[in-house]
């Protein structure tokens, strides 16, 4: 492969890196979006849980025995505000899919990139150190990908669970801590991902020095 060759396929490694990494933020910018819309009727959802739980529960209503039946009256009015604030939380449900389906897709991409190295390195790998560095860093990418998307399939998954409890109307108290682990987003380790994301940028930025070796402008990609 000569020079001239050997610098189109590196650029063209690099804009597939560059767009992967893009489609991965554009994923997580997805999912966020749709955690936060969801927050404000979760904690509807939990008020509500917690009221109908101590309401269900009260053993002594004290002078209040004088009101007939306010207690039913007050767990009719809390369940009917879950009938009209469990639709919100459920249509979330496709947000949460699309941003996984993206980062899934992002992984597709870069497993071609991979098939693509892996016959880059057998035709030129024993010659041309670069081949054998620009394949390695799009293996450290597909590495570092699946990890963050392992924690948000893993957190994907717990909150279709949480989404068909909601739908069943399972026991108040499971739901409710469910509920509450989701504002948390517990499978989520920011410091972590964030980690990943700089480690994405130093291989990105390591496959644009390979153009720039051999003198190339390095705007290329």
């Amino acid at each position: 492969m000569d020079e001239d060759h050997l610098a189109a396929v590196i650029r063209e490694f690099g804009r597939s890196m560059r767009e992967v990494t893009g489609g991965l933020d554009d994923a997580m910018n997805r999912w966020e979006s749709a955690h936060r819309s969801s927050l404000r009727p979760i904690r509807v959802i939990l008020g509500s849980l917690s009221k109908i739980n101590y309401l269900r529960n009260i053993e002594d209503l004290g002078k209040l025995t004088s009101f007939d039946g306010i207690v039913d009256r007050a767990l009719t009015k809390n369940i009917g505000l879950l009938d009209k604030v469990l639709p919100k939380v459920l249509v979330l449900a496709s947000d949460f899919e699309s941003s996984i389906r993206k980062m899934r897709l992002m992984e597709k991409r870069v497993s071609e990139l991979q098939r693509r190295g892996a016959t880059l390195l057998g035709d030129e790998g024993n010659e041309e150190p670069r081949v054998r560095q620009l394949v390695e860093n799009v293996d450290a990418l597909s590495r570092k990908l699946r990890e963050i998307v392992c924690m948000y399939e893993d957190e994907y998954l717990f909150r279709m669970k949480t989404i068909r409890n909601i739908e069943e109307l399972l026991d108040p108290k499971e739901l409710y801590t469910s509920l509450l682990l989701w504002t948390m987003e517990p499978y989520l380790e920011s410091d972590r991902i964030e980690a990943i994301r700089k480690e994405i940028g130093t291989h990105i930025e390591e496959t644009r020095s390979l153009v720039s070796r051999q003198n190339a402008p390095t705007n290329m990609f």
